[in-house]
């Protein structure tokens, strides 16, 4: 990895635990000799480290994947949640993505999970809001029930077909709040320790991806399947999801 990354410059997460993680990262793979702390850009936004002659400037995680396409960045460290929203949202649109996946780091693991309402936990799911639209429409209209064709006939031929028929609203900020505020059925966003959504007075219900950091590069993702997890590793009860139909 020193020998891809010398000489370029990095775009990570201005500030937070990921930026820490992201330079602690940069310096086991490449010798470099960044700060491992929290807020470790000055005003400016920009580290360098002469050993390796790598360049690293900071920005809001869903900006990163913007600063290696226009060009500001070769490479990014950013969270696996919003590379993925990005390019299922630039496919919706049939456009054409120039970032690609080089690596998954393994730190910074989280969940994205659907939650709902701690006080209405039976409440059936028609509107969610999210900051992940893309992912979250291609996670529902991806859960599929067995149903027969002809009910009456005994050989039984099956179809799949969808289950889920939600309507799916986009925030571009924390979900939490607003959600309860404005009376959704249910909630997609990441859930690290789950704190957050206890807090205020939701529970998890169902997982939709595992996430995790990943380097990130110029180039097109062909045939890359976005890692929705299956309904067998999601154990979903639909009877608990509660999804309209």
């Amino acid at each position: 990895m020193k020998d891809i990354l010398e000489g370029s410059t990095v775009a990570i997460q201005k500030e937070g635990r990921l930026t820490a993680d992201s330079l602690a990262w940069l310096n086991e793979n490449t010798g470099s000799d960044f700060p491992e702390v929290r807020d470790a850009f000055d005003q400016t936004r920009e580290l360098y480290d002469f050993e390796t002659d790598i360049t690293v400037l900071g920005f809001s995680n869903g900006y990163i994947s913007d600063a290696i396409e226009i060009g500001v960045a070769d490479f990014g460290i950013g969270g696996s949640d919003k590379y993925y929203e990005r390019l299922l949202a630039a496919r919706s649109q049939k456009e054409i993505l120039n970032i690609k996946r080089v690596a998954d780091l393994g730190f910074a693991a989280c969940d994205l999970v659907v939650a709902k309402p701690v006080a209405k936990p039976e409440c059936r799911i028609d509107r969610v809001l999210t900051t992940y639209p893309a992912i979250t429409e291609k996670f529902f209209n991806n859960i599929y029930d067995y149903k027969p064709v002809w009910p009456d006939d005994p050989r039984l031929y099956w179809m799949l077909e969808p289950v889920a028929t939600v309507q799916v609203d986009r925030f571009p900020g924390s979900t939490e709040t607003v959600a309860r505020k404005l009376g959704y059925d249910a909630l997609v966003d990441i859930r690290q320790s789950g704190e957050s959504l206890r807090l205020n007075g939701w529970t998890d219900v169902a997982g939709v991806m595992q996430c995790q950091a990943v380097l990130l590069g110029k180039g097109r993702e062909l045939a890359l399947e976005i890692p929705l997890l299956e309904p067998s590793q999601l154990a979903i009860d639909l009877d608990r999801l509660q999804i309209a139909g």
